[in-house]
């Protein structure tokens, strides 16, 4: 059986080592969607530009407003993308603090 492989008390990690399994987490996703970022953004963007013009034409404030989300949210998760390295390496920072 597969559950009886399991250890049932893991052992504690410190902070350091902790902080460097969620940097080697966060480049293992930045280098997986680091292809297909752009792509799906720029399509999110002119998608949302679209709902928004739309939204003014026909005086639909709900529209207007899902455009509008669509393009802070496109916004900030391109931010996001581009402020990994930094993030990651405040992360590493804080590591060498916690040794």
């Amino acid at each position: 059986m597969v559950l009886a492989d399991i250890a049932t008390n893991p052992k504690p990690i410190s902070a350091g080592e902790f902080a460097q399994k969620v940097a080697d987490a966060v480049v293992m996703l930045i280098n997986s969607v680091s292809g297909v970022i752009i792509p799906i953004a720029t399509l999110s963007l002119l998608v949302s530009i679209i709902m928004f013009i739309v939204g003014s034409f026909t005086q639909s404030s709900s529209i207007k407003k899902a455009g509008a989300s669509g393009i802070g949210a496109t916004i900030l998760g391109l931010v996001l993308y581009y402020a990994a390295p930094t993030i990651l390496s405040l992360l590493s920072s804080l590591q060498l603090i916690f040794k």
